[in-house]
């Protein structure tokens, strides 16, 4: 039997638009480096790349990819904590799909548990109005393992500072494994607590978490001005 050329094409078709979503760990994050390196580059070139090489990319453990027709158009990367994963870079490849596959991440992947991520600003915006729990203010220091100033007038905003930029102001989204977390529109949050003792760090590890940190917040950013927002 000869195939209908009109069902040929439509299974051509699907499989070329056909979204599939991949968490990765391990050797087969290799498979796609490639193509997410493009797409890191692409999106993170007019604000500076920490990472200079593709090989640089698997410093973040787990890969959680969008493919449209196989090929990836939307990335987040976490790091694994003792309270979960922790959102680090994220990125698209530009495309009207990858785009929106990056906003459905911010309003979805925060109201998976054990995920977890620090945002501020318009990301903040996103992601609050999607619903996402958020954790209290007085617990950030514990999850982070950073001091923080917690902001006397709003129970859920914090301050930090980032080495290279400074202070800036954020809010602990998620549900980091074991914190208790409220509600956006109806916050119910415990006084002021003292901070947990923070334990001292080695200078290497210490720099790792700085570039982390400093990763996610420039994340944020290049996000925004890759979305138009």
């Amino acid at each position: 039997m000869i195939p209908d050329p009109s069902q040929v094409a439509h299974r051509w078709l699907r499989a070329r638009t056909r979204i599939v979503s991949k968490v990765l760990r391990g050797m087969s994050r290799e498979i796609y480096i490639d193509a997410v390196w493009d797409m890191y580059e692409s999106v993170y070139r007019t604000i500076g790349m920490s990472i200079k090489t593709p090989q640089g990319l698997l410093e973040y453990p787990v890969w959680d990819l969008i493919l449209a027709g196989g090929q990836p158009v939307t990335f987040i990367f976490y790091k694994v904590k003792p309270y979960g994963l922790k959102v680090g870079l994220l990125g698209h490849d530009g495309s009207s799909t990858g785009k929106a596959h990056a906003v459905k991440g911010l309003r979805t992947k925060f109201r998976q548990n054990g995920i977890y991520g620090e945002v501020s600003h318009k990301v903040k915006a996103i992601v609050l109005a999607s619903g996402a729990p958020v954790v209290c203010a007085v617990y950030a220091s514990q999850v982070l393992g950073k001091p923080i100033a917690v902001d006397d007038d709003d129970p859920l905003s914090y301050s930090r500072t980032l080495k290279g930029v400074g202070a800036v102001t954020k809010t602990l989204v998620g549900l980091p494994k074991g914190i208790p977390t409220t509600k956006a529109n109806n916050p119910s949050c415990p006084a002021i607590q003292p901070q947990p003792t923070i334990p001292e760090l080695s200078p290497r590890l210490a720099a790792e978490l700085d570039a982390e940190d400093l990763d996610a917040h420039m994340a944020e950013i290049a996000l925004v001005a890759s979305l138009g927002l």
